[in-house]
């Protein structure tokens, strides 16, 4: 068990002093990253627009109506769910 740590024919073990080492080295994030990440963002755990049901942006309106709290893509999705209220 005397033999060097070679990454490239063992598992990398991202726990270790090394990987911290070499992770905080190189903590840039790649395009192809962070496209993963806004996709992952966006899903997980998802706000959706009361009136359109667009998945929110981190810019979004919230109202509470009649006591009801509600969210909103834009003040235009507020007003048309005002106006549908107004109808029904």
């Amino acid at each position: 068990m005397d033999e060097e740590f070679n990454k490239d024919e063992h598992e990398f073990n991202v726990y270790g002093d090394e990987a911290r080492k070499e992770l905080t080295a190189n903590d840039e994030i790649e395009s192809d990253e962070d496209g993963f990440m806004q996709g992952y963002e966006s899903d997980a755990n998802a706000a959706y627009c009361d009136n359109c049901k667009k998945v929110l942006e981190r810019d979004h309106i919230e109202k509470d109506i009649s006591g009801d709290h509600y969210t909103f893509c834009s003040g235009e999705c507020v007003d048309e769910f005002e106006r549908k209220r107004k109808t029904e």
